[in-house]
């Protein structure tokens, strides 16, 4: 059921004039009245980071200190195959509208790491295999927090083009993407109505979307839909006529209860070209059956550096007292070897005091994909040390990593690394909801309904006037 007002979703745009609901806009472009500065390098690690300039990756030092905010030409999306490697930026500084500069990023160099180790450090997977994780821009959770509830979950889509599956709109990597085939209506041309839904596994309260979009390949009008048996079908929730790419943020009055959510997409931003959808995220709060059990102690685990005396199995020793210590600095991680693949939904990370990570990935290893690789799962960007809780939506993977990239000192320590099994029954799968909303046409031109879908611009604004008022008619007066 939808808690509040049926169209319960209200569309933030990036771009969009909206008041409060749109949150804080991006950096502006400096006035004719402030030239740019040109020709400016500098160098750095890239990473995912905020800043007062609102900014799509940061740059870091050996210290894990943020020396420069940075803005790609595409988007955040430019700067992923560039993350937690050594680079040199060319760009133009400019000041956003707080004052502070940002750099205008024009192109960027990969460079040899002088911080320590020759390069940078590779988590390496399962013997055999290897893979770099690749941290995600996106919306942060937090600890009892909303948690991305669509990633890693079943989806279909109407169409797709090959390499570019609709499971690539919810692996939280936004380097791939799912890719609908392109074509238009002939009755409507500039409509390509496409759709994708996701099954999160179970009814679940979403409180927000977000929707990432590849770049001039977003749908300018789309609605979200959820399937209901109220309905009798998909249940209308919002739909926007204003999509201008990039990111995209919905938010809800109070929450939206569901298990399969739709995107109906109807106009292309580029007349009968295709959709790109990078990512789509759900955002609800999971929970953790209070019977899970820590299945890494006493597992094996794995760092890129350690100190003598603070080997990484003090980190899964079962032993609060004891440290798995760095060396070297960061970046650097840490992952276990569970033994065997298990439904996990929850970690607890116990730092050493003042040793703590302050911006981290979590990854799982996620072998549906061929080859197997990492999956990231949680991102903190403001870690404050202790006992730090993840949790995250349901995932099964043998290998769990900790990739950090700042920490609060020049060595990071953690003193146990928790990681729970998720013991809830498991939830029968539901039957496939059937194909997409249908447009709504009650009469058919000649019954052809392959000719009864025009879309108006507009719709009548005249009144129906009210027939006259009919006088009552009076007997004949009685002589």
């Amino acid at each position: 059921m939808v808690t509040g007002v049926l169209a319960a979703l209200v569309v933030a745009l990036a771009g969009v004039s909206l008041g409060t609901l749109a949150g804080p806009q991006p950096a502006r472009a400096a006035s004719l009245s402030a030239p740019l500065r040109q020709g400016v390098t500098v160098s750095g690690i890239v990473t995912t980071g905020s800043g007062t300039c609102f900014p799509d990756a940061v740059l870091v030092d050996c210290n894990g200190t943020v020396t420069h905010q940075l803005k790609g030409p595409g988007g955040a999306g430019f700067f992923t195959p560039y993350y937690n490697r050594w680079v040199s930026v060319n760009g133009a500084q400019q000041n956003c509208t707080t004052g502070d500069p940002y750099l205008q990023v024009v192109g960027v160099t990969p460079g040899q790491n002088p911080c320590g180790g020759g390069g940078q450090p590779t988590p390496p997977g399962p013997p055999g295999a290897t893979a770099t994780p690749v941290p995600t821009a996106g919306p942060t959770p937090l600890p009892g927090a909303a948690v991305n509830l669509a990633l890693g979950k079943a989806v279909k889509a109407s169409s797709s083009q090959a390499g570019y599956p609709p499971e690539n709109a919810v692996d939280g990597n936004a380097a791939t993407f799912w890719a609908s085939n392109p074509g238009f209506d002939p009755w409507a041309t500039a409509q390509n109505v496409q759709w994708i839904y996701v099954d999160l596994g179970a009814p679940q309260h979403i409180e927000s979307m977000r929707v990432l979009w590849g770049n001039q390949r977003h749908a300018r009008t789309y609605g979200v839909y959820v399937w209901a048996e109220r309905c009798r079908g998909w249940c209308y929730l919002g739909a926007t006529s204003y999509g201008d790419g990039g990111e995209d943020m919905w938010y809800t009055r109070g929450t939206v209860e569901g298990q399969q959510f739709m995107l109906y997409l109807q106009n292309p931003y580029l007349r009968g070209q295709h959709y790109e959808l990078l990512e789509w995220e759900l955002f609800g709060k999971g929970t953790t059956p209070s019977t899970a059990t820590n299945i890494a102690v006493g597992k094996p685990a794995t760092a890129y550096n350690q100190a003598a005396g603070n080997e990484s199995g003090k980190a899964t020793d079962g032993d609060v007292n004891t440290e798995w210590r760095s060396q070297g600095g960061v970046p650097t991680w840490l992952y276990v070897d569970l033994g065997t693949a298990t439904d996990i939904d929850r970690a607890i990370l116990r730092w050493s005091a003042g040793a703590h990570a302050t911006r981290y990935v979590a990854y799982a290893w996620d072998e549906r994909y061929v080859p197997a690789r990492w999956v990231p799962i949680y991102n903190q960007t403001g870690g404050t040390g202790g006992d730090e809780t993840l949790t995250f939506w349901t995932i099964r993977t043998r290998y769990f990593l900790v990739y950090i990239t700042a920490a609060a000192g020049a060595e990071v320590g953690l003193r146990e690394l928790e990681v729970y099994n998720r013991t809830s029954s498991t939830v029968p799968n539901p039957p496939s909801p059937p194909g997409p909303p249908p447009l709504p046409r009650p009469f058919l031109f000649e019954n052809d309904p392959a000719r009864s879908g025009a879309a108006l611009s507009g719709r009548p604004r005249v009144v129906p006037a009210r027939p006259p008022a009919q006088r009552a008619v009076q007997p004949p007066a009685v002589v």
